[in-house]
């Protein structure tokens, strides 16, 4: 109760004072990074330059946040969290990796059960999506059948659209496009450039190697244009 306390007050300070103590600490936080108002329970943390932080995200036992350089979480009412329960000694519990000028909106799940990656300029855009690294695999021989945690990984440059529902071991290819409502069950890591939508989710369509979904200005910093496929 008494970190739970301490940790309510930390993030209820400015900015510049919680950047101050954190580095303190130990923790490694570069230039021009903001922290917003938010429940922090996280045992190592790793942000680059320019890195921002939104109002009202809740992390709860995090062991490693990185987010590189431009990296964003915005928006309000991020939940992730690593629960104990799912903890299967696995190397890859607790740990979110954001590359340069990855982005999450805001109002998304994620399960920390194992490691989640979300590539450079990638996009988790619209409300309400979740990513799943624990789950069950039915067994015939037991009630209550086996789990197991699986990482999530995002390639560069894909966009995520609302609602979107990804399963343990689910793999998106670079410059992946996924629409609003899909559920991923799986690796997709190894085509690029496509639409991925439905349930489950399948490859609906392939794009030249030079399509773009969405550009960005300034390093991220300024409004995103999306691009629908055509």
């Amino acid at each position: 109760m008494y970190k739970k306390l301490l940790l309510v007050l930390f993030g209820f300070l400015p900015s510049s004072w919680k950047v101050f103590l954190l580095r303190k600490r130990g923790h490694k936080i570069g230039d021009h990074v903001h922290i917003g108002i938010c429940y922090l329970d996280v045992r190592r943390l790793d942000l680059g330059n320019g890195v921002k932080i939104g109002n009202f995200n809740y992390f709860k036992n995090v062991k490693v946040l990185e987010m590189a350089d431009g990296a964003r979480i915005g928006g309000t009412f991020n939940w992730i969290t690593a629960s104990p329960f799912n903890d299967l000694g696995g190397e890859g519990f607790g740990i979110l990796r954001m590359q340069r000028s990855a982005g999450i909106t805001g109002r998304h799940f994620l399960d920390l059960s194992d490691t989640i990656t979300v590539g450079e300029e990638t996009l988790i855009a619209g409300f309400n999506s979740t990513f799943w690294t624990h789950g069950m695999i039915p067994d015939g021989n037991s009630r209550d059948g086996d789990s197991r945690n699986a990482p999530i990984v995002l390639g560069r440059r894909c966009y995520v659209g609302g609602q979107v529902i990804f399963l343990p071991g689910a793999f998106l290819g670079d410059c992946s496009f996924v629409g609003s409502g899909a559920v991923v069950t799986k690796d997709f890591s190894g085509v690029s450039h496509v639409l991925v939508a439905g349930n489950p989710a399948q490859v609906k369509k392939t794009y030249s190697a030079d399509a773009r979904w969405f550009t960005t200005e300034h390093d991220y910093v300024a409004k995103i244009r999306v691009e629908t496929p055509q």
